[in-house]
């Protein structure tokens, strides 16, 4: 027989141990059976977006010869190319399991990069469960930390990011912010903790290294400790260290963006700054952070002395901050140039606020977005007295910091709804714990099935709005429905029109990331904020109504072929405009219809003729 002692170190190993696994195959079946529906990945063998086009034609690039430092992806915004913002870590990440799937099962390099691209997002999603449990270990117990792990699992926009055939680094991103989160509550509980601020400063910059988005966390974690710094005494709150470890962390970020500059540009732009890819400025925000870190080491006095000093030291950071990169407050949306701003940025749904009207909003795309943010609010509410009780308040901090700053930007911008999962889903896995901790045992049930149905049940209520909730105007149909990009493809690969590099003009830019992969074409344009030249061309080209400047455009392009799928949406585009010529068939001179048989009726495809084929 056992005896209690080991039956009981058994369960506080063995248990979490299975729930770990448990929720590990949750992820592992959530996207082999998303990939194995008849849009999915492995019935189809496309990915769904255009990053994902993107990004394994730039690690293909890489593999094929392309410089360490190359940022421009030549098959888009032809004929010179696309400059991409994007970091390496990712593209490393899929190159290595695809340079091993080529030894090993002997793939070509196009379908070993495909293959590792694709599942490249599961797999960072399952990572993404463990550090979610590792991240709530700091403030919760009991169920808590395994409930976290299932809200990133179940959280409907985490999984869009992260299913099988996204290749994309939103996925990462929450990976190293859940990480850095996790180490900040345990470095502000123990000061003592020296290697936890450590390492919430490397997580912090290594999720800035893959993109400044991460800021949304990495500011509140670094801030954080100037708060704790501040409030040192007061009830639930640590008497000191705060400053040392705010200053471990500051030192940790800087660090790793020191290192990521050597790694992602060459030494002459080592001292450049860029707004949306990891560069000197945040080499710069790091050293600042640090500076006032050490400063508030010797500041001494109470809380009013500490917080008047302190916010000066800050406020002056900021001010050399500005002073050296004046735009660094809008991040990446500083690097939008002009072109792509008014045409582009405004159109994509990502970017949009959230909708929180009841028709459109509530019971709508509204509770898909915020997910577990409401529950996480009423957790945070919930909790602050037992954490002061318990002396564990500290941890609070960089939670809420983290909450503030990821939701207002949410509600702003669609796109942010990934960095509000990771305080969010955090938070609100605690709800079922404080059911259970409640002096009235009547209210338990209550309180753990009303925090249940706010942190899991949030995203279903959209099912109650109708169907068409937040629909406007006519939904443009589906590429591969009515314009054949499989019918094109097979076109391309057969006779791409006898140009040597051929040069491909559609009528959408949503078309050329996927087309520019499939195909043996460049396309013109993609739906990238640093290739606004080539979004202002192809709406110029298409809304034309003068011949001749249409031509001159094609001509500069280099374009051989123009693709126009005919279904597609446009209604500012003028009667007399070449785009609704093309639709009915009403072709100018110096193009000519290009035959494909067995491509849907919606597709329409011309060659550019040469000015000396020309009468």
């Amino acid at each position: 027989m056992y005896s209690a002692q080991p039956k009981a170190t058994w369960a506080a190993t063995a248990l979490p141990a299975a729930a770990l696994l448990l929720l590990v195959g949750a992820v592992v079946v959530k996207h082999i059976t998303a990939g194995l529906a008849p849009e999915g990945f492995l019935a189809t063998g496309r990915l769904p977006d255009s990053d994902s086009w993107v990004r394994v034609q730039r690690v293909l690039d890489l593999w094929q010869g392309a410089g360490w430092f190359e940022e421009t992806v030549f098959r888009l915004n032809a004929p010179s190319g696309l400059s991409m913002h994007w970091t390496r870590p990712l593209d490393v990440m899929i190159l290595v399991p695809a340079l091993a799937l080529e030894s090993a099962l002997g793939l070509a390099p196009r379908d070993a990069v495909l293959l590792a691209g694709a599942w490249v997002c599961p797999v960072l999603h399952a990572a993404c469960a463990v550090a979610a449990i590792y991240a709530a270990r700091a403030v919760w117990t009991g169920t808590g930390p395994v409930l976290a792990g299932l809200l990133v699992v179940a959280n409907p926009v985490v999984g869009g990011y992260s299913g099988a055939g996204r290749a994309d680094h939103h996925t990462l991103i929450l990976l190293a912010e859940l990480l850095a989160l996790g180490a900040a509550m345990r470095a502000a509980t123990r000061p003592a903790a020296h290697g936890a601020a450590w390492r919430a400063g490397v997580f912090a910059g290594v999720g800035v290294w893959v993109s400044p988005e991460a800021l949304l966390v990495a500011a509140p974690v670094l801030a954080g400790f100037g708060v704790l710094w501040v409030a040192e005494g007061a009830r639930g709150f640590p008497a000191g260290g705060a400053a040392a470890q705010g200053l471990r962390a500051s030192l940790g970020f800087t660090l790793v963006a020191a290192v990521a500059v050597v790694c992602e540009h060459p030494p002459s732009g080592w001292l450049d700054g860029e707004y949306d890819k990891v560069s000197a400025q945040h080499v710069l925000l790091g050293a600042l952070g640090a500076a006032v870190f050490a400063a508030a080491q010797r500041i001494a006095g109470g809380v009013a002395r500490r917080a008047a000093m302190g916010g000066a030291a800050a406020a002056a950071a900021a001010g050399a901050l500005l002073f050296f990169r004046p735009q660094a407050l809008r991040a990446s949306l500083a690097d939008v140039d002009g072109a792509a701003g008014a045409h582009f940025i405004s159109a994509v749904s990502e970017m949009r606020p959230v909708d929180l009207s009841l028709a459109g909003g509530l019971l709508g795309e509204a509770p898909i977005i915020l997910g577990a943010a409401p529950a996480a609010l009423l957790a945070l509410a919930l909790a602050i007295p037992g954490w002061r009780r318990g002396g564990t308040l500290a941890a609070a901090v960089p939670l809420a910091l983290a909450l503030a700053a990821t939701l207002p930007a949410t509600l702003l911008h669609q796109r942010f709804a990934m960095d509000l999962a990771v305080p969010a889903c955090l938070l609100a896995a605690g709800l079922p714990v404080l059911a259970l901790g409640l002096r009235r045992p009547a209210l338990r049930p209550i309180l753990a099935f009303l925090g249940m149905a706010a942190a899991f049940g949030t995203p279903f209520l959209s099912l109650l709005g109708p169907a068409a909730a937040g629909a406007e105007g006519e939904t443009p149909v589906a590429f591969e429905e009515q314009c054949g990009v499989e019918t094109l493809a097979a076109w391309g690969r057969r006779d791409p029109s006898g140009a040597a590099d051929p040069v491909l003009f559609a009528s959408s830019i949503d078309f050329g990331p996927e087309l520019a992969w499939r195909t043996p074409f460049r396309l013109v344009g993609a739906p990238y904020h640093r290739g606004g030249d080539a979004i202002a061309d192809t709406l110029a080209f298409f809304n034309a109504t003068d011949e001749a400047a249409a031509r001159a455009i094609a001509e500069r392009r280099q374009a051989s072929m123009v693709l126009l799928c005919a279904p597609w949406p446009n209604e500012t585009a003028a009667e007399t405009s070449l785009l609704r010529r093309l639709r009915r068939g009403e072709a100018p001179a110096w193009m000519a219809p290009v035959p494909l048989p067995g491509a849907p009726p919606g597709v329409r495809l011309f060659s550019v003729q040469p000015a000396a084929a020309l009468p």
